[in-house]
């Protein structure tokens, strides 16, 4: 019989803290250790399902079923652990858009499991991580008292690299060092915050902003694999297309900054846009230029130190210095052209 009984519960904090954790799993005494959610049989499989976002939960005996549980939110993000003796979960995926879609990142620390898609199957077996999205109907058979750790991230926060998750021919992201270190560094984080009180906001946001980076950089090694440099190049051109549009109001966009955002070097960026004129730099300066040209005919309210600050100059002197370099007008006298013509036409 499996039981999850107190020695198994302090070796999976000691998995789950590793070496220099604070409080030690291994001190006597429970002063500062976290308390997890401990659900048993029939009823705990209902709890166990709900919390995981499954439609069912079973098990081969279910009145001998066991879970501990673990979880923190940082942000947008849910860190949850389970501790779980032999049991089956069954998901069958979100109706939503794929745009609002989550992915779930799974690390395995003891035992194995087996998941299964509609296409695609993977074994997560100790030091292995897997992703699968929310939207596929997933199915998750833990074959022994099994422990895993999942970060559940949403879809958009991955940026064009969370669509090389619905391409991956396993479910099982490819072993590299920098997947092991980003699974040990989720387990020892979720032990962490599970022994401190709640973080204060601005540590919170960091936290949150520092966890993604990493979690998006495993997402990013996935391009190098199985693909030509042409396809790397266009789907690396898309990707700044897009960060631009979203990001192009911010006065620290940059070169760097969408090299840093995306896990490439600047090279590769320059060299991705080698034909474009003026290169990278040169379409981030036409779509400011193109949205302070909207805002300055579209929104007469507006004064061009508005317009400048929505469009991601760093003040208006810049705005009409730019702006008489592409159109040989000031922002003013573009606007008095532009409704001067409006109205002739308005009055035939």
């Amino acid at each position: 019989m499996t039981t999850i009984d107190p020695l198994a519960i302090q070796a999976w904090y000691r998995r789950l803290a590793g070496v220099g954790a604070h409080p030690d799993p291994e001190a006597p005494g429970t002063a500062g250790r976290p308390a997890p959610l401990r659900v048993f049989g029939e009823p705990g499989l209902r709890s166990y399902a709900e919390r995981s976002r499954a439609e069912a939960a079973s098990a081969g005996d279910p009145h001998r079923f066991e879970c501990a549980t673990l979880e923190r939110c940082i942000g947008a993000l849910t860190l949850t652990s389970h501790l779980v003796t032999p049991s089956t979960l069954t998901r069958g995926g979100d109706e939503r858009p794929e745009a609002e879609a989550s992915i779930m990142f799974t690390i395995s620390t003891l035992g194995v499991s087996r998941w299964a898609t509609p296409t695609r199957q993977g074994l997560l077996v100790p030091g292995r991580m897997l992703a699968v999205p929310s939207v596929h109907p997933v199915r998750s058979e833990a074959l022994e008292l099994t422990e895993e750790t999942s970060l559940r991230v949403p879809l958009r926060a991955l940026g064009v690299f969370g669509g090389e998750l619905f391409t991956m021919p396993s479910l099982v992201l490819p072993e590299t060092p920098l997947t092991r270190a980003v699974g040990m560094y989720l387990t020892r984080l979720l032990f962490e915050l599970a022994c401190e009180p709640p973080l204060d906001a601005p540590t919170a946001a960091a936290l949150e902003a520092a966890t993604l980076e990493l979690i998006t950089a495993v997402t990013a090694q996935l391009q190098q694999h199985d693909e030509g440099a042409a396809a790397r190049r266009r789907k690396l051109r898309t990707a700044v297309s897009r960060l631009i549009d979203r990001e192009f109001a911010s006065p620290t966009c940059s070169v760097d900054s969408i090299a840093h955002a995306l896990h490439v070097s600047k090279r590769q960026l320059y060299r991705a846009f080698a034909d474009d004129e003026g290169g990278i730099a040169g379409l981030l300066a036409r779509r400011r230029l193109e949205a302070a040209y909207e805002l300055l005919t579209r929104q007469p309210q507006l004064s061009v130190a508005e317009v400048a600050e929505r469009c991601g100059y760093g003040d208006a002197g810049t705005l009409r210095s730019r702006f008489r370099r592409a159109y040989d007008l000031s922002p003013s006298q573009l606007r008095e052209i532009h409704f001067a013509a409006a109205l002739e036409t308005a009055n035939g």
